[in-house]
């Protein structure tokens, strides 16, 4: 894609974002500071999913886009802004129920009941894949078999990814971050592998803020004293 088919992409996800975003403000009761946290959330994440979807601005490929997204943000907030519990779990499965699949709604709501549970494996990290298995529900669409990726592997990489750029504020907040377990460093490096992989550079040729991101976290990672083992491919 050219770097205008780019540009048109990311107008047209932004503005489907922060509509649906700001549409669903009312049913959550969001004070001014968490809505501009979820529409900043959600555009940050629509930018980012792109990677995982089809090329083109049609509406049937960035709807999705950024109802996922923006899904994903109202997850979080009724997660780490607000707490986990029963009452939250409830609220979200209203909120997202009349425009997610009901595929995809069952995923969020079981990653929930994980979460409440302190049930999830590998340091946290399955979050991730089961963030990148409810994206492809929503889009309706597998970039992993597209690109020969497991969607565990790729789940578990970008959520490191995220465990990195939250890792001051999750530190603060004492939230669950796969950088306090003994297996950081092994986290660390399977992610930076796994992402300057060529399958990885798939993701990049239709999301390049996915790119940015991936590399931003990285280099955070470096001054956090997880330094690339030698022979490891580095992002450029």
């Amino acid at each position: 894609m050219t770097s205008t088919d780019h540009l048109r992409r990311h107008i047209a996800v932004y503005d489907s974002s922060q509509r649906l975003a700001a549409s669903l403000l009312p049913a959550l009761a969001a004070t001014p500071r968490e809505g501009a946290i979820l529409r900043r959330k959600s555009r940050n994440l629509a930018f980012c999913y792109l990677a995982f979807s089809l090329c083109g601005i049609a509406n049937s490929i960035i709807w999705p886009v950024a109802s996922s997204a923006v899904a994903c943000a109202v997850y979080d907030l009724l997660t780490d802004g607000r707490g986990i519990c029963e009452r939250n779990l409830e609220q979200m499965i209203r909120v997202l129920g009349p425009f997610l699949p009901p595929q995809s709604l069952s995923i969020a709501a079981d990653l929930y009941h994980k979460e409440m549970a302190c049930s999830l494996t590998c340091d946290g990290l399955e979050r991730g894949a089961d963030t990148i298995r409810f994206v492809h529900t929503v889009l309706g669409f597998d970039t992993c078999v597209e690109l020969g990726l497991s969607e565990w592997h790729l789940g578990r990489a970008l959520q490191t990814i995220d465990d990195l750029l939250d890792y001051d504020s999750d530190i603060v907040r004492g939230e669950l971050n796969c950088l306090t377990s003994v297996r950081a460093p092994e986290h660390v490096e399977f992610a930076r592998c796994l992402l300057a992989s060529d399958a990885a550079r798939g993701l990049y040729m239709r999301g390049p803020a996915l790119y940015l991101v991936v590399k931003r976290a990285l280099g955070k990672a470096i001054s956090l004293g997880f330094a690339p083992k030698s022979g490891t491919s580095v992002m450029g």
